[in-house]
């Protein structure tokens, strides 16, 4: 019991800065209007767009490639800590802005946008983080080891970015269409 404890008193940290990312994003666009991503006519020519998925695959695996890049340089310093705390906010934040623009657009069911909008390609991004955060913050056992860590993370990235760029789009288009009717 005493370990679970612990390991709550651990990661509350983590889920405190989310919940903060979250609300600085909600107060930011309450307060400038930023972007209008979740607007009916946005989302009617993204519904009609007709745009090359490996056009998209690139761009995608250029942009979450980077972020890997930096994820792994910066688990190695010692500043991978507050690299943690810099993502779970920063992820907050974004999170923040996308649900209360999608409020605004679409009422309650702009939060079911938003989470159709970042399935399944989140899931494996989420699994990445955590999995080098886990390996990182806690135990850097040898090099094989991290070696295997590393690669996994890579494999689930690149998993991903296929996911963002060729299984989302048709989802994110039936959803609007079907769903929200969206025409």
């Amino acid at each position: 019991m005493k370990a679970f404890l612990l390991w709550v008193i651990k990661n509350v940290r983590f889920a405190a800065l989310i919940i903060a990312g979250i609300i600085l994003g909600t107060c930011f666009i309450k307060m400038w209007r930023y972007g209008d991503v979740f607007s009916t006519e946005y989302l009617i020519v993204y519904i009609n767009s007709n745009v090359a998925y490996a056009d998209v695959w690139q761009e995608v695996l250029a942009y979450r490639l980077r972020r890997f890049i930096t994820l792994a340089v910066l688990m190695i310093t010692p500043f991978r800590k507050l690299y943690v705390y810099w993502l779970c906010l920063y992820n907050g934040f974004c999170l923040g802005i996308c649900m209360t623009k999608a409020v605004m657009f679409h009422g309650a069911g702009g939060v079911v946008m938003v989470l159709v909008w970042l399935f399944p390609h989140y899931l494996l991004y989420i699994m990445t983080v955590l999995l080098m955060c886990h390996y990182f913050l806690n135990r850097i056992d040898t090099l094989r080891r991290t070696v295997i860590i590393v690669s996994m993370s890579l494999l689930l990235t690149l998993i991903g970015t296929f996911a963002e760029s060729y299984i989302n789009p048709d989802i994110m288009k039936m959803f609007l269409s079907k769903v929200c009717n969206i025409v």
